[in-house]
Parts: structure tokens; C-alpha cells; sequence
């Protein structure tokens, strides 16, 4: 009897045992995130460090990225640093943060945020200025896809001269806003172009491109907290050869402009006006993704400002 009563109680056992349910997995998705850098203007400037303490999905840290310091400035042309590369829980996500610390670097050492000249002299960024730069979009990590985010970080509208007390300084306000963008980029194309200038003798050429029907001469040539040209969607340096590239261009309708600049004794760069070039239309560039647009252009002359 008694070895009957334990094996009752052994099968009892058995069947509680089998009776818990499993703890159903959740489904994930793969996440990357990257980011990239519209060149700064200053030509004194040959590196801009730094510090993403932490990333967030809908207010929430994302599990596993590392607080780090890199040169934003060098990723360039297409180039990025990638911040995050893992699985995430599938879910359509309402907004990213990208939360900068100045103070601190990756390593404890300060500053977070400072501005390398060519010279080897290094020039802190305040740490007053705005550290969480949010986007509300829809991001979607689903289990079969994977979801690659580019925020870009636009030194040319976050960095300007400071005062006597900082030589550099984070924009403010609006200003500091504008100068990051969120693309996905399997919904992105990019502009490859080559120009031969026979006429200007600019010293710099920088391109400009807008949203179609977004450019305004008058707004867009007087400097806005001291950034000219401050509403375009991104740029981009022609080099000594003539070549330019513009990258992770959302599909849609574009403007295209070209600035001539001349460098001041002090290093910074004086607009001397817009060139015009033989393309039939540059105020109707049709972006689709995943392509790319080649282009040549010849300046046909300089509107002075």
C-alpha cells in the first residue's frame, strides 16, 4: 500500500510539473542604427568628438548599447558610425532619443564634446548646451526585415564660433534642432556630381540641397545664428576636382544650389555669392530610393550677393 500511495503522489507530481505552461518567447527584430555627418564650414576645424551616453525607443534605454566617443566629422560621404546593431522586440516604435553627454567622454574624461583644430589645440563645447535630441517617427522592427535607422548629424548648423570665452559653441534652440535629420534607409538615394568651373575662382564650393519648394534667396543667404543657406535638407564640400556627394536623400522632390565662398584670414568662410550652372533644371531633382543620381554641371557664372 505504501509503495502504491508514493507513486500516486509521484504521477501527481508529474502531471502539476507538466501542467505549467511555458513562458512564451517574444518575438525580435534587427535593429541597426548608424549615423552620419554633414561637414562642418570652419576650415580650421579637423575633427569634432562626441559622446552618445544612451539610445531610447519610446522613453526606454536600448539593452545593449554602450556609451561611447568617436569623431563625428569623420564619417562623411556615405560613411557611418554604427551605434547599435542587435535584436529588439518586434513593436512599431512612436519615437528615438539620442541623448549626448558634454561633460563626460566614454573614459570618464572631460570633455564629452570638443572641437580638435588642425593646429592640435582642442576646444571644449559647452555643457549647457541641449543633450537629448528626440525624433518622433514610426520605426517598425518586425522579425523579417531589418530596420536601418541613419540619424544625421549636421555639424555645419550645430557648431558655430563662440564668444571670448569659447571659441566654439553648440547652436541653440531651433538652430541645434534643425541640424539632425532620422532617414530610413531602404527609403533613401543619393546625388553623385561633378562640376567644372571655368569662371568663379571661388576658394570654396560648397552644394545645398532643398526640399522642392522649400529655398528662399533672401532667407537663405543672410545668415540665421550665423549659419547661411540654414534650411537645406543636407550638404555637402566640392572637393579640389570638382566632385561632390550627397547621401541618404529621402525619396521625393529636391532643389539643388551652389555656394562661392572665400576663406578670411581668420580661417572662416565668406559667401560671395550663388553660382549658376548649364543643367536645364536643378529645381526639380527627382530622388527615388535606392538609387543614385549622377550628374555634370559647367558654372556659367556667379549671382553676387
Amino acid at each position: 500500500m505504501m509503495l502504491f500511495a508514493i507513486l500516486m503522489v509521484a504521477a501527481a507530481c508529474e502531471k502539476e510539473v507538466a501542467e505549467i505552461p511555458k513562458e512564451e518567447t517574444k518575438p525580435t527584430g534587427r535593429f541597426q542604427l548608424e549615423m552620419t555627418d554633414s561637414p562642418v564650414d570652419h576650415p580650421e576645424v579637423e575633427a569634432v568628438f562626441i559622446t552618445i551616453a544612451d539610445v531610447k525607443l519610446d522613453g526606454e534605454s536600448i539593452e545593449g548599447f554602450e556609451k561611447t566617443t568617436f569623431d563625428i566629422s569623420a564619417y562623411q560621404q556615405g560613411d557611418v558610425k554604427v551605434l547599435f546593431d542587435g535584436s529588439l522586440a518586434v513593436a512599431n516604435y512612436s519615437d528615438l532619443e539620442i541623448v549626448l553627454d558634454h561633460a563626460k567622454d566614454d573614459q570618464g574624461n572631460s570633455p564629452g564634446s570638443y572641437v580638435l583644430e588642425k593646429d592640435g589645440e582642442t576646444y571644449g563645447l559647452s555643457e549647457l548646451a541641449e543633450s537629448t535630441i528626440k525624433f518622433e517617427r514610426t520605426i517598425t522592427i518586425d522579425s523579417i526585415e531589418t530596420s536601418n535607422i541613419l540619424v544625421d548629424f549636421d555639424l555645419r548648423k550645430t557648431i558655430k564660433e563662440g564668444d571670448e570665452d569659447r571659441k566654439y559653441e553648440f547652436t541653440a534652440g531651433s538652430s541645434f534642432e534643425s541640424g539632425f535629420r532620422i532617414v530610413d534607409k531602404k527609403d533613401s538615394g543619393k546625388i553623385i556630381g561633378q562640376i567644372n568651373d571655368p569662371l568663379s575662382n571661388s576658394e570654396v564650393t560648397v552644394a545645398y540641397i532643398y526640399k522642392k519648394g522649400t529655398f528662399n534667396s533672401e532667407i537663405e543667404t543672410s545668415a540665421q545664428d550665423g549659419i547661411l543657406f540654414a534650411n537645406a535638407y543636407s550638404s555637402a564640400k566640392v572637393d579640389d576636382e570638382g566632385n561632390f556627394e550627397l547621401h541618404y536623400l529621402e525619396t521625393g522632390k529636391y532643389e539643388l544650389y551652389f555656394g562661392s565662398f572665400d576663406v578670411e584670414e581668420d580661417g572662416g568662410l565668406s559667401l560671395e555669392g550663388r553660382l549658376t550652372m548649364d543643367a536645364l533644371n536643378l529645381t526639380d531633382i527627382d530622388i527615388q530610393a535606392n538609387s543614385t543620381l549622377n550628374i555634370a554641371l559647367t558654372v556659367t557664372g556667379i549671382l553676387n550677393l
